[in-house]
């Protein structure tokens, strides 16, 4: 999917009047955070529901004296050129000159595009420290182009730049390098989950007078996976029982989905094709205008879904949507019209990648290679390195060659741009 392409510069100020999420601050959880200032490279690493990305990004909230990059690799299905546009995006926020400098050069294949993307990064560092962030990692590790690139920028060992990496797995890096040279921090699964004492500061922070009785049932039956732990303190309150449930989608099922009124669980389910979103974008996706509603009331009770103040962009947590794609697909849902909604919003807002992928959900492509066939200076620039093209043009009938011409040839010339065949 590319769904996630970049967004962040369409909002307008949206979900200001939101209240934020509340957060339980931890201060051992903060103290290994803060290793991300002696390091070249701190590695975030853990299963989904552990609250890495919640944990980063309150932590460098709060440190005033750091400039933060945020790159989340969602929707950029491992392609290569779709990060190197978001970085290249995220970047141009912070310094333009510095975005542009490495859009133009692209991503690195070579010996001397490395060497061009080091010196342009190391303008960067600056005197204010200054933090990049890859968001799920995990999705991009079989790069090999990308993970060379990281353990340069951390052997470099530039004075005021630090990378962080969140992931569901361990990096493909060369760790004994890294770590002997004492260039890499790790922060993993052991680290995040809660402790005995945690759990109990949990359900005192959630508004639970007395810790339940069984808080050591749910220690050992959650070892301290904060997403589960947070499902079943729903569940307690609803008055359904600790034990019985077998899997996490059970838990989002019975213990939050269920208590949810039929126009939230509806937003949700359309909501479900996005990777994130601008408030506008969910409205024209969902058809409703009481979503601005039902997506304040579920960030202010903490119900899985996230929002970044600073981009005005809002994701469903993976709990949730993992749970929300598996239901639509068991129901047989239709979720082309919602789809057909979002490549129009696409389109409109020039985030050409992005309609692609949500006319081709759709099973609507010729409506796109329609309305593109009559911008005669489409730059070629959207199509180059993006395999989900190939995908589309494979599908094309011949008779579409024809028909429009403007933006088939741009596609197969992004192709040849591209070393593909």
């Amino acid at each position: 999917m590319t769904a996630c392409r970049d967004i962040s510069h369409l909002h307008r100020n949206e979900g200001e009047h939101l209240k934020s999420s509340k957060i339980m601050k931890r201060k051992r959880i903060d103290q290994a955070l803060g290793n991300i200032f002696d390091y070249p490279l701190t590695i975030v690493s853990a299963t989904m529901g552990y609250g890495k990305t919640t944990s980063v990004r309150s932590y460098l909230s709060g440190e005033n004296h750091a400039r933060t990059i945020w790159v989340s690799l969602l929707g950029s299905d491992g392609d290569e050129m779709v990060f190197w546009s978001k970085l290249s995006s995220a970047v141009a926020r912070l310094s333009p000159e510095t975005g542009k400098q490495l859009e133009r050069v692209g991503f690195p294949s070579n010996a001397r595009q490395f060497a061009a993307v080091l010196e342009i990064i190391e303008r960067l560092n600056e005197n204010i420290s200054t933090v990049i962030v890859i968001d799920d990692y995990h999705l991009i590790e079989q790069s090999d182009k990308l993970n060379r690139l990281v353990e340069l920028i951390a052997e470099e060992e530039f004075p005021n730049l630090h990378l962080v990496l969140i992931s569901r797995t361990k990096p493909k890096l060369n760790h004994i390098n890294l770590l002997s040279k004492g260039l890499c921090c790790y922060i993993d699964t052991e680290m995040l989950a809660l402790t005995r004492q945690e759990v109990r500061d949990y359900f005192a922070f959630m508004g639970f007078a007395d810790p339940p009785e069984n808080i050591e049932e749910i220690y050992q039956y959650t070892r301290g996976w904060i997403s589960a732990i947070y499902l079943i303190l729903l569940g307690i309150k609803q008055g359904l029982p600790v034990t019985g449930i077998s899997t996490i989608s059970q838990l989002v099922g019975e213990n939050l989905y269920a208590s949810l009124d039929p126009k939230t669980k509806e937003a949700l389910l359309d909501l479900s094709v996005l990777d994130c979103f601008t408030m506008d974008l969910a409205v024209t996706v969902t058809g409703n205008p009481e979503t601005p509603h039902i997506i304040g009331r579920l960030v202010g009770q903490n119900a899985f879904i996230e929002f970044d103040r600073q981009t005005g962009v809002y994701k469903l947590h993976n709990v949730l949507l993992d749970f929300l794609r598996e239901n639509s697909h068991a129901c047989g849902r239709n979720l082309r019209p919602v789809c057909l909604r979002a490549g129009r919003w696409y389109l409109e807002h020039g985030e050409i990648i992005s309609a692609f992928d949500y006319y081709h959900r759709a099973n609507r492509i010729e409506e796109l290679l329609d309305r593109l066939n009559a911008i005669q200076r489409l730059e070629i620039s959207y199509f180059i390195g993006v395999a989900l093209l190939r995908v589309v043009y494979e599908d094309l009938p011949p008779e579409t060659y024809v028909r429009y011409p403007f933006p088939i040839l741009r596609m197969a010339f992004s192709f040849v741009l591209s070393g593909d065949e």
